[in-house]
């Protein structure tokens, strides 16, 4: 009693330690995911010792998730495929569409960036759950656009729904997007001091997330700037720093351009295994209900032939019980010279027509369904001896006493089914015992051997025949 009060409580304590651990970790993934835009490697600190102590798929896939986010904050853009790929595999062997989705969204982002094909990374239809950031992102891209197309006050009206989206953040990273985009709309205006003094405010923040291609860019838009101020020395020392910042971005462009293949083709390789493996189970699944559909119907083909071949039996049979009954005293005059050549016989004409007479009779009669009917029992009968009796019924019937006796136990039994419904609802016990059988499984073995099918199918046989002539219209 007391070893399992223990075993209880220490059961008890150890999940309260794991879902304080699992708490701990959630709450540290959302602290990661608030200040991935302004710090963005604090946050690759806490997501990657997430990921390392994850005790679930979930925990992990969350983890590279933010990581991956905050290298595309960076502008690691080989990174950020590597974590996000990785994420998303993980999503969609948890089943976790959301988590699906925004992978493939942060991944169609860098895919767009090294203008590459992005069909096979569809997000699901209707899905719009874009954090700020990338709502801003996506408004202040198609500011840009407006931009290059000349067209200022579209550009600015963009602007400014981005910057509805992240005024409230603290998202350094956006927040540089912005000031950039100001920049460029006041250059387009010639207006190079306002210009200059966003340009500036961006690469500040830029050099704080440490992202080389802002850097790059910037430090380039700052020299064009100086250049139509005429501050050659300035516009000469941005133009330096935006060259040594091209190597470092250009090799990081190629790294992520081969990291995207790799990864594209390795994902499309697993598609085609899934896809590959659906369809060779719809084939399996195919070729089985064929082999099955197959084997029912020669399972079916078979038993219709034997149930045709058990009714043409009985057929026969009834046939043979209507057909008019061998005369049973042969015209001994007539047959004179032929019974001499057969095998020798000392029964008298007239004892051997007393013994077929009496046979008749027993025939007519019930005698024979009684239980203890005998070869001796009948030859007291009709006041002869088992060796004349035996001879006359294999001469003049064709065959030994038992099965003489068994086929009119079967005959008179058939009849009574046939003519009375009350047989109909009898078990085959009793229907066995009615006619003389003393044993059920005799009488079924005897039966099926004279009629040709068990008595419980010949039961139903006339059942249906019966039900087939009250369905059949009386015409008068």
């Amino acid at each position: 009693m007391i070893l399992g009060r223990i075993l209880f409580l220490f059961l008890l304590f150890s999940g309260f330690i794991g879902h304080s651990q699992s708490t701990e970790s959630e709450k540290l993934l959302e602290q990661a995911e608030q200040i991935v835009h302004s710090d963005p490697d604090e946050a690759i600190k806490i997501s990657d010792h997430i990921y390392k102590l994850g005790k679930n798929d979930n925990e992990k896939l969350k983890a590279l998730y933010v990581k991956a986010l905050s290298f595309y904050v960076k502008g690691r853009y080989d990174k950020v495929l590597e974590n996000a790929f990785q994420s998303k595999d993980l999503a969609i062997k948890r089943k976790n569409k959301a988590y699906e989705n925004k992978n493939k969204d942060l991944i169609v982002r860098v895919f767009r960036f090294l203008e590459l094909n992005t069909l096979n990374l569809r997000v699901s239809e209707g899905w719009n759950e874009r954090d700020a950031a990338f709502r801003a992102e996506d408004f202040l891209r198609k500011a840009n656009q407006m931009k290059l197309q000349n067209q200022p006050d579209s550009a600015y009206y963009y602007a400014q729904l981005a910057h509805k989206e992240f005024k409230s953040s603290g998202n350094d990273w956006i927040i540089g997007r912005y000031f950039e985009l100001m920049g460029d709309i006041y250059f387009s205006g010639k207006e190079m001091d306002s210009s200059l003094f966003y340009y500036n405010k961006a690469f500040d923040l830029a050099k704080k997330i440490d992202n080389p291609f802002a850097l790059q860019e910037l430090r380039q838009k700052l020299a064009n700037s100086y250049l139509a101020i005429d501050s050659i020395s300035k516009f000469q020392e941005n133009t330096v720093l935006a060259e040594q910042l091209s190597s470092e971005t250009t090799k990081i462009e190629n790294e992520a351009s081969n990291a995207a293949h790799k990864l594209l083709s390795r994902d499309l390789d697993d598609q085609f295994e899934v896809a590959r493996g659906t369809y060779r189970f719809w084939f399996i699944l195919i070729l089985g209900f064929l082999a099955g559909a197959i084997l029912l119907k020669l399972v079916f083909y078979f038993r219709n032939r034997n149930k045709l071949k058990m009714y043409h039996n009985l057929l026969a049979y009834l046939k043979r019980g209507e057909e008019p009954a061998k005369q049973p005293i042969l015209n001994l005059t007539e047959k004179e010279d032929e019974v001499a050549p057969q095998k020798s016989s000392n029964l008298l004409k007239e004892s051997e027509k007393q013994i077929l007479h009496g046979l008749e009779k027993f025939e007519a009669g019930k005698k024979f369904t009684h239980k203890d009917m005998s070869l001796g029992m009948l030859a007291a009968q009709l006041n002869t001896n088992t060796k004349y009796l035996s001879e006359v019924i294999n001469r003049q019937k064709e065959k030994n006493f038992n099965s003489y006796i068994n086929e009119l136990r079967i005959n008179y039994i058939t009849e009574k089914i046939k003519s009375d419904p009350g047989y109909l609802n009898y078990k085959v016990s009793y229907l066995a015992e009615e006619c003389g059988f003393s044993s059920h499984s005799t009488f079924t073995t005897v039966f099926k051997t004279i009629v040709g099918i068990s008595p419980i199918m010949f039961v139903n046989f006339v059942k249906e025949e019966m039900n087939k002539e009250k369905l059949e219209p009386v015409y008068e």
